[in-house]
């Protein structure tokens, strides 16, 4: 029977044995969720924030939901540790310039595309052949939105007011040309691309995404930051000195 540090919050020890506790990594870059639970029991740098953390996921319901709250308080540091994602670690700047070269690459596909055999052959691909059998074309078209396949949702003998709904809607699923649906993307105009701003400056990126990602957590589970909690778990698992000034800073708009 495993023995545990004083003091430490049941919370914690009840889930470091709950099939919650994972030994499962991700990927090769982060720990295990069974891993931080354990840096969190016997961690000395973590000893100080257990029970103010403790009494924080106490206010939030009972023990399931508690657990859950710490399971994906964890996974929040899993992803903190494996760091930002290529575009996560561009400042807007340079995803604004992205943005742009990618619609510039859309522009020019289809402009190449149109009218040439790959205009409805990429298509076919992708939803299937086209067909003048209009059930065969609603079976297609209910097969792609339930992502199965080879099953017969709709025979000769079952036409409903609901399949006649549905008819126009396979046809364009199925007619619907490459080209078309490149410029359709290209004016697609999506705002979320433009908020990102998880990264604003080039220097020290693993700290900044990995403080940012911890108070993302608190603020959605907490509604407020916790810039000392914030900073010993940052410390502890970044393996640097980080003062509660630096998460400040880390955090600014």
């Amino acid at each position: 029977m495993t023995e545990y540090p004083e003091d430490v919050p049941e919370l914690f020890i009840s889930f470091h044995e709950s099939k919650l506790a994972i030994r499962h990594k991700p990927s090769d870059t982060t720990l295990s969720i069974k891993e931080i639970s354990n840096k969190f029991i016997f961690d000395e740098r973590l000893k100080g924030i257990l029970k103010p953390l403790s009494k924080r996921f106490n206010e939030s319901g009972d023990c399931d939901k508690q657990s859950l709250k710490l399971f994906s308080l964890f996974t929040s540091i899993q992803d903190g540790i494996s760091g930002p994602s290529n575009w996560n670690a561009m400042t807007p700047k340079e995803q604004e310039g992205k943005i742009n070269k990618i619609k510039s690459l859309i522009n020019s596909l289809s402009d190449e595309i149109k009218e040439t055999p790959y205009d409805v052959y990429v298509m076919e691909l992708i939803f299937g052949r086209q067909t003048d059998n209009p059930i065969e074309s609603m079976n297609v078209a209910a097969n792609l939105i339930v992502k199965c396949s080879d099953a017969e949702f709709i025979n000769e003998n079952s036409v409903t007011e609901m399949e006649m709904q549905m008819r126009p809607i396979a046809r364009r699923m199925l007619i619907t040309k490459a080209s078309d649906l490149l410029t359709n993307f290209y004016n697609y105009k999506d705002n979320k691309t433009k908020e990102n701003k998880i990264i604003k400056r080039k220097t020290n990126i693993a700290r900044l995404y990995f403080i940012r990602t911890l108070n993302d957590y608190f603020m959605m589970n907490f509604k407020t930051p916790l810039y000392n909690i914030t900073a010993e778990i940052t410390s502890c698992f970044l393996n640097e000195s980080i003062t509660i000034d630096s998460v400040r800073s880390a955090l600014k708009k």
